[in-house]
């Protein structure tokens, strides 16, 4: 996936970001994203393909790297905040609630993303912004996790705990999402965090 540092753009780079990202939002929630052409998106955003090309491989890594935006910025409130709030359980249970409810910002989005399961793009996205948010965790609370087989170091179990937890966890997104009237996103968040290891859940210092 091309992924552009937004610092280094210049001002008619920036516009030209901005138009894209309203566009693709436009498009992926009136039509499945897998359907949109290039040429589609580069028309209704007043730029040439190439340009387009710029900022992304294709439609369904532009649409991507705009929610990934979403929800790095997402990250980064609750990296702020979350820790603030109380124990293990109050930081994980804000992370997940704050990931449930992007989702259904944008449920069109995601709904028409899926074939039964997410497009590629979409899901690979999700899971690893989950497995970037707990490696985190773990590393700056490496107390919290279970002792792991001596032939792997720790930032390799940390690794895996992230993969498994963030691939069951888009696991059950899906299957939410599937729903043609979805639980809420609270309700689907106790769900998920109740089928979670309880070792997430020790008490932060």
């Amino acid at each position: 996936m091309v992924r552009c540092d937004h610092g280094q753009m210049d001002p008619r780079q920036v516009r030209t970001w901005s138009r894209l990202v309203d566009v693709v939002h436009e498009v992926a929630s009136e039509t499945p994203i897998d359907t949109v052409s290039v040429a589609e998106l580069a028309r209704r955003a007043d730029i040439t393909r190439d340009t387009f090309y710029r900022h992304a491989a294709g439609p369904a890594e532009l649409l991507a790297h705009v929610l990934r935006d979403e929800l790095d910025a997402l990250r980064a409130e609750f990296q702020r905040n979350a820790e603030a709030e109380g124990g293990g359980r109050t930081v994980f249970d804000v992370a997940e609630r704050a990931l449930l409810r992007h989702v259904l910002e944008h449920r069109a989005i995601y709904r028409g993303a899926m074939t039964p399961r997410l497009t590629p793009a979409l899901r690979d996205m999700l899971v690893e912004s989950i497995e970037s948010s707990l490696v985190e965790i773990l590393d700056r609370h490496p107390e919290i996790a279970p002792d792991g087989p001596s032939g792997l170091d720790v930032g390799k179990r940390h690794r895996m705990f992230a993969a498994y937890a963030a691939s069951g966890t888009i696991g059950a997104i899906e299957v939410w999402l599937a729903d043609d009237d979805p639980a809420d996103a609270d309700d689907a968040a106790r769900a998920i965090l109740a089928a979670s290891p309880s070792w997430w859940f020790t008490h932060l210092r």
